[in-house]
């Protein structure tokens, strides 16, 4: 409490990590402060938020610990490689290999494998290395759970006349294997598959007393003339909806086809510098989107003079904050002697344009206006943001 006024709540938050690991520290008895040291830059910590859900990837989560862990899109394949540029054959798991091959697509092994039996045992150990990485992974996911976890597996779909498609129940991803291995019955269409524990952990915790604070000792403060290292991190796309997510639309089974889709066409839409001038084939699935003039106008030239930011990563520090995120596209307008004067932002989204979205991305356009301006040293009035739905073809100045 002393300190608070000084850190800020950021560096509370920090310095309150820095307790805990304190408290994890001291049962190992060692009285020197160097190895505190090494112990405390050795430790991953979560990042300090304010948020009290957080979503992130299973390789950020590693070393952290939640009361209540949800995990889903577990409809994944597993096992399935990015297009590797070799596998390897080891005669022994843990030795060398004593065989590099090129990677050979699905259809086309059967012909290698033919000819040798080592290049077939060299595609088997390969997939069995990706199906064991899949598994080490979705076990450090779940145990990142300290109270409760939850496992989220897509229903199966039932016709009307009651056939129940077992398809995704006997498919190679992590949800075909909970399905097997903990419910009673793997081809239940939907409901609770299966439990365990006591629901309501939280109710009966037990309440631990509060610290006796006035026999703890006080700290001497000393003002630092140093600028504050306790520097927050903000997103543009973490401002969505006034920095708040519907949880439900974060575990919707279709919102990994949904950010699957909206990753292509952003790499797609990445790849034009200008429409006009863009000679390169053009994807089947970019093609109705391009017909849309709305979208035509975005991919042409804005300015007489202008240079033009593709896909344009940044990191700034804006008003005491660390603010980072990547510009879609950015038309910026320059003068005679190259200073820029103007610029248009435009943001792609594949969803539908509604009032509710545009007043869900405002607040992420407006920070990307600030960051904007100022790098490039102009007013914020001088930079023009538009969302462009191109599925629709609207675009909304913002």
């Amino acid at each position: 409490r002393a300190l608070a006024p000084a850190l800020g709540p950021r560096g509370v938050e920090r310095m309150s990590q820095l307790i805990d690991l304190a408290e994890q520290h001291q049962p190992l008895r060692r009285l020197r402060a160097t190895e505190f040291v090494a112990f405390v830059r050795g430790a991953l910590v979560e990042d300090p938020t304010p948020a009290r859900v957080r979503v992130m990837t299973i390789h950020k989560a590693k070393g952290l610990e939640f009361d209540v862990v949800v995990l889903g899109e577990l409809g994944v394949k597993i096992g399935y490689m990015q297009t590797p540029l070799s596998v390897n054959h080891r005669p022994d798991p843990t030795g060398p290999p004593d065989m590099v091959l090129r990677y050979v697509k699905k259809d086309l092994r059967p012909l290698f494998d033919a000819y040798s039996p080592l290049i077939a045992a060299a595609n088997e150990q390969a997939t069995a290395r990706q199906i064991d990485d899949d598994l080490s992974g979705f076990y450090v996911a779940m145990t990142r759970a300290k109270q409760s976890l939850h496992l989220l597996v897509e229903p199966l779909i039932e016709s009307s006349d009651g056939e129940v498609d077992a398809g995704p129940a006997n498919a190679k991803t992590l949800a075909a294997v909970l399905r097997h291995q903990l419910a009673a019955d793997p081809y239940q269409p939907t409901g609770t598959l299966y439990q365990a524990g006591d629901p309501r952990w939280d109710d009966l915790a037990e309440e631990l007393p509060p610290p006796d604070r006035a026999a703890m000792p006080q700290p001497q403060l000393v003002k630092s003339d140093k600028p504050s290292r306790w520097l927050r991190t903000l997103t543009p796309s973490s401002q969505e909806g006034g920095g708040k997510v519907a949880v439900a639309s974060l575990l919707n089974p279709g919102a990994q086809q949904s950010r699957a889709f909206g990753g292509r066409i952003h790499q797609q839409l990445e790849a034009i510098e200008y429409l006009d001038t863009h000679t390169e084939p053009i994807d089947p699935e970019l093609q109705p989107i391009l017909a849309h003039d709305a979208v035509k106008q975005a991919l042409g030239r804005r300015y007489a003079n202008q240079r033009l930011w593709r896909e344009r990563a940044f990191v700034i520090r804006l008003k005491g904050d660390l603010v980072r995120g990547v510009f879609d596209r950015v038309a910026v307008s320059i003068d005679a002697v190259g200073r820029p004067v103007a610029a248009t932002l435009t943001d792609f989204k594949t969803d539908t344009c509604t009032p509710a979205a545009i007043e869900r991305y405002r607040p992420q356009l407006a920070l990307y206006r600030a960051a904007l301006a100022h790098m490039l040293g102009i007013a914020p009035k001088a930079v023009a943001c538009e969302l462009l739905f191109v599925r629709e073809g609207i675009a909304v100045v913002v």
